[in-house]
């Protein structure tokens, strides 16, 4: 997968409130999340990213700069940027557990797991197209699972992302050994 063309396969909504930055930030931890991207193969360079997408280098590099302090990318100078390691092994779980709930619950000590209930495409309600800053009606995956916490359900998550977003998203992608 040319991960250049999948990021770029799609505008960047220039007139939405959510800012530009924060838009390509969203696309490059979708590709994170389904391990699209590994810690071996370096990003796009911001120059490819600014010319692919139509954006200044201020914006590219505000996203890698919130990627890097909030630990999902590293930078090698002279490399490139590259996912990191534990954040490609873990798929949806490291992101999910990054800044959630349940990362709270295992900060406490508790085994915190997870259980995968499946995929579905759905079409965006009014109110999940607001949130997401979509179109009502537009195709969107809806992941299902649910966490746990010492073998305890404690949490069902309900994730969108749009269907454009990642287009050939599929059950195998969200689940690892």
């Amino acid at each position: 997968m040319d991960i250049l063309e999948t990021l770029s396969a799609s505008p960047l909504d220039h007139g939405s409130p959510t800012p530009l930055y924060r838009q390509l930030k969203h696309r490059i931890l979708q590709l994170i999340a389904t391990e699209a991207l590994d810690a071996s193969a370096p990003l796009p360079t911001e120059a490819e990213l600014c010319c692919a997408l139509g954006l200044s280098r201020a914006t590219v590099r505000r996203c890698f700069k919130d990627l890097v302090e909030e630990g999902y990318v590293r930078r090698r100078r002279g490399q490139g940027t590259f996912v990191n390691g534990a954040m490609s092994r873990g798929g949806l779980d490291a992101l999910f557990l990054k800044a959630s709930t349940s990362g709270n619950l295992e900060r406490s000590g508790a085994v915190v797991t997870s259980r995968f209930l499946g995929l579905s495409r759905i079409c965006a309600s009014a109110a999940t197209a607001r949130s997401l800053n979509v179109e009502e009606g537009e195709p969107l995956w809806e992941v299902n699972r649910l966490r746990l916490a010492d073998g305890r359900p404690v949490i069902h998550e309900l994730a969108f992302c749009p269907v454009r977003a990642l287009p050939r998203l599929e059950e195998a992608d969200l689940l690892h050994t």
